[in-house]
């Protein structure tokens, strides 16, 4: 629920193109913590975050 709070799918989008999917430059760029954007990667695989088009 904080990884979801926390992070808009735009701005992590932006930030996996900019920083090539380093986790350690992503998490800096979005302000959490590395764990709260591992929990946001968990999210998008097990589709736990809506993507509208």
């Amino acid at each position: 629920m904080t990884a979801r709070m926390l992070i808009s799918v735009v701005d992590y989008v932006l930030a996996e193109r900019v920083f090539e999917g380093n986790k350690w430059r992503m998490a800096v760029e979005l302000d959490v913590t590395l764990q709260v954007l591992e929990d946001f990667q968990g999210l998008l695989v097990n589709g736990g975050v809506c993507v509208e088009s």
